[in-house]
This record gives structure tokens, C-alpha cells and sequence, in this order.
């Protein structure tokens, strides 16, 4: 059984390093975007937290992680 107990996922295990927050100074482990990218508005009011945009999301969150519960039950049952 993985972490949900749901038969049949494997168990994965991985991890996410975040060096600094946008808007930020360059690195040089900053990623190459190219030139098709986009980025959340960079307004003060819109930041939650330290993130930028992220206020704009934000609010639906609680809805959003209800619905991956109510997913995740699913296939466990």
C-alpha cells in the first residue's frame, strides 16, 4: 500500500527545492524558461504569503484540497 492505502500506486518518495522567491535575483541554478512562458501578475495585493499571484488562487484552495480528498477516497475504496 502507498501513503493513501490505495492497492496498486507505487510508493514514490521525492522532494522539491525552492533557492529563492520570485521576484527574485538571478542564480545560477535558475531555470531556462524560454520564450513561451508566462508568470502570475506581480501586483503587491496579489501575493499571499511571499508568493507572487498566489492570491489569486489562493482563495480556492480549501475547495481544491476537499476535492482531491473526496478523490483519493474514491480509489481507496
Amino acid at each position: 500500500m502507498n501513503l493513501w492505502g490505495i492497492s496498486g500506486f507505487p510508493v514514490l518518495e521525492g522532494a522539491i527545492t525552492i533557492e529563492n522567491l520570485w521576484p527574485g535575483r538571478e542564480s545560477a541554478t535558475d531555470y531556462e524558461v524560454g520564450p513561451n512562458w508566462y508568470t502570475d501578475k506581480s501586483a503587491p495585493a496579489l501575493f499571499w504569503r511571499d508568493l507572487q499571484g498566489a492570491e489569486t488562487v489562493y482563495k480556492w484552495r480549501q475547495a481544491v484540497m476537499e476535492d482531491w480528498g473526496k478523490r483519493l477516497q474514491y480509489l481507496k475504496n
